[in-house]
């Protein structure tokens, strides 16, 4: 069974996810009202890449080294 694509518009998320290691398969962009276009992030699944989420959102112990990069 595979697992389902975790999809998200938000660049600082997609961008921590990036930075954990996770999978970015693409970017889908769609056209908005206003003529520009949103990008949306798709992420391989994974089983705990919700949990990263919700833990990102809420600020909990979320680090970023960027000497590392």
């Amino acid at each position: 069974m595979s697992q389902v694509p975790f999809i998200t518009p938000e660049t600082n998320t997609a961008v921590y996810l990036i930075l954990k290691g996770y999978t970015l398969l693409g970017i889908q962009y769609e056209p908005r009202q206003n003529g520009r276009k949103r990008g949306f992030f798709i992420f391989s699944g994974d089983e705990h890449i919700k949990e990263t989420v919700d833990s990102f959102e809420k600020n909990e112990s979320v680090s970023v080294n960027f000497v590392d990069f």
